[in-house]
C-alpha cells in the first residue's frame, strides 16, 4: 500500500491521471492551515526558550526560517510512519506476504487489525488495486477490496486506510472514484458491484481503527444514492483538472 509520487498511472497503454491528482485542486481548509499554524508556533517557541535557557543570541529571523520548515518535516516523518502502515497492514491482509519482517514493532497493528476483520467478517477480494476509469480517464489504487458482512448480510465493500491527524471530506469523492472504476471494470458481474464503501481510520500512535465516511450505493434511512452524489463531484473536479491542465 505504499504511496506512489507519480501524477498519473499507466492502463494498458493508456495514461491518465491519478484520482489524488485531481482531488489535489481542492483546498484541504482550516483544519490544515490551523495544523500548521500549532506546528509553527511549538517549533518557534520551543526553539526561543531553549535558546534563551542557554543565553544564547537569538537570531529571529534563523528562528522563524525553521519554524516554517516544521510543518513539511512533521509531514514527511508522518508519511513515511503511515507507508509503513500501510505497508503492514497488506502483509496482514495478503496471506501471501510475509508478515515477519514488521513484527514486533507492529504487534499492536496487527492484532487490532485482526480484530477489525474479525468484527467485520471481512474476505480480501483484491488488496492494492490499480483501478482504471476509461471512460472518465483517471486511475487510482485502491487499499482494499472485500466481501464483508455488514447489515446482516455478505456485500462487496470498498475500503482505503487513511493514518492522518483527521480524515477530510475529500475522501469521500476518493471513494466514489475507486467505486465508479471498480464498475467500470467489472459491468458485466453486477454481482461484483459495491454496495459499500468507507474509510478505515488508523490511529498512528494507538493503532485502533475505527471506521468512518461511509457511503452507501442507496442509503434506506435517508432515501439517497450517495456513491452516485459524490461522483458527480468527482467528475466536475475531473473536468476542472482537464480545463486547467489540459489532460
Amino acid at each position: 500500500m505504499s504511496g506512489y509520487s507519480s501524477p498519473t498511472y499507466d492502463c494498458n497503454g493508456h495514461t491518465y491521471v491519478r484520482v489524488s491528482s485531481i482531488l489535489g485542486i481542492l483546498d484541504k481548509g482550516y483544519g490544515l492551515a490551523k495544523w500548521k499554524d500549532n506546528i509553527v508556533k511549538a517549533k518557534l517557541s520551543d526553539d526561543y526558550y531553549k535558546l534563551l535557557s542557554k543565553g544564547h543570541e537569538i537570531d529571529i529571523d534563523l528562528l522563524l526560517d525553521a519554524a516554517l520548515r516544521q510543518p513539511n518535516t512533521v509531514r514527511d516523518a508522518r508519511g513515511t510512519q503511515g507507508t509503513n502502515i500501510h505497508d503492514a497492514l497488506e502483509a496482514l491482509l495478503d496471506k501471501d506476504k510475509d508478515q515477519a519482517g514488521f513484527m514486533p514493532q507492529y504487534a499492536t497493528l496487527f492484532e487490532n487489525a485482526q480484530q477489525w476483520i474479525l468484527d467485520s467478517k471481512l474476505e480480501p477480494i483484491h488488496i492494492e488495486a490499480r483501478l482504471c476509469s476509461h471512460a472518465h480517464e483517471y486511475a487510482g489504487t485502491c487499499d482494499l477490496i472485500a466481501y464483508q458482512e455488514y447489515e446482516g448480510r455478505k456485500q462487496v465493500v470498498i475500503a482505503d486506510f487513511k493514518t492522518g491527524s483527521s480524515v477530510y471530506d475529500t475522501a469521500t469523492l476518493q471513494l466514489a472514484a475507486y467505486v465508479n472504476a471498480w464498475v467500470e471494470m467489472n459491468k458485466d458481474n453486477p454481482a461484483m458491484w459495491p454496495e459499500l464503501a468507507y474509510i478505515v481510520h488508523v490511529n498512528r500512535d494507538t493503532y485502533k481503527f475505527k471506521e468512518t465516511k461511509h457511503m452507501h450505493r442507496y442509503n434506506t434511512t435517508t432515501k439517497r444514492f450517495e456513491i452516485e452524489e459524490a461522483f458527480a463531484v468527482f467528475k466536475a473536479l475531473r473536468a476542472c483538472y482537464k480545463w486547467r491542465s489540459g489532460k
